[in-house]
């Protein structure tokens, strides 16, 4: 990614200059996308052009700095491994690190006790750009599969759509009580927590909502 000052950024360069300039700089490169905030994100063919691109330093005129994308050069994966729930982190971490392996965390869920416990499943994040159909890690004598890791989708809380978080929101803010959205300053729902005379189990916002509208159940 190609940072420049705000005063002479170089994302309001041409096109073509841009094309020609990172051409005799350090070649065709696979992509190239300019970012709402002025940045130039610069996809490169091989690690010869990203050492290139790090010592980058002026585009065009235009002085410049370059590092790598915080996220897109990582991918992360899903593991199973019963054997490494009693594992510390540093451990596994120093074992799997010629392997690509830059992190790895626990999915933990919540215990009886209202506390949470580990699983035997594990995030773990590959210096890799994109997984490969058919990866493996080998946890000491044991060989694991990859799997793709699917994230929660982004929901905003403001709009109470997908896709984009609150900061970006350019909706109205909406109630998330169902059924009927309104602007929550005008939203006189009261939403209360009951217990169900027939299975005892609570509810409350964020699960199955029981609300009073008009002294009447809905």
């Amino acid at each position: 990614m190609v940072h420049s000052p705000k005063h002479k950024a170089a994302s309001k360069l041409s096109p073509f200059v841009i094309d020609k300039a990172l051409k005799c700089s350090i070649g065709t490169v696979k992509t190239v996308r300019c970012l709402r905030q002025g940045d130039i994100l610069i996809e490169v063919c091989s690690a010869t052009q990203s050492c290139a691109v790090t010592k980058l330093n002026n585009l065009a005129g235009c002085p410049v700095t370059a590092s790598p994308h915080r996220t897109l050069n990582t991918c992360k994966g899903i593991i199973r491994c019963k054997p490494l729930v009693h594992c510390q982190k540093e451990e596994v971490l120093a074992d799997m690190k010629s392997q690509g392996v830059v992190n790895i965390d626990n999915i933990s869920v919540k215990d009886s006790s209202g506390g949470r416990k580990n699983t035997d499943t594990f995030v773990v994040t590959l210096r890799l750009p994109t997984l490969p159909k058919r990866v493996i890690v080998l946890c000491g004598y044991m060989t694991v599969p990859v799997d793709p890791y699917i994230p929660n989708p982004l929901r905003c809380f403001k709009c109470q759509k997908f896709g984009h978080g609150n900061k970006a929101c350019k909706g109205n803010e909406t109630c998330a009580t169902p059924p009927n959205h309104e602007a929550l300053g005008q939203c006189w729902r009261q939403v209360v927590m009951v217990v169900c005379t027939r299975t005892s189990i609570g509810y409350a916002l964020g699960q199955r909502v029981i609300v009073i509208l008009a002294n009447r159940w809905v």
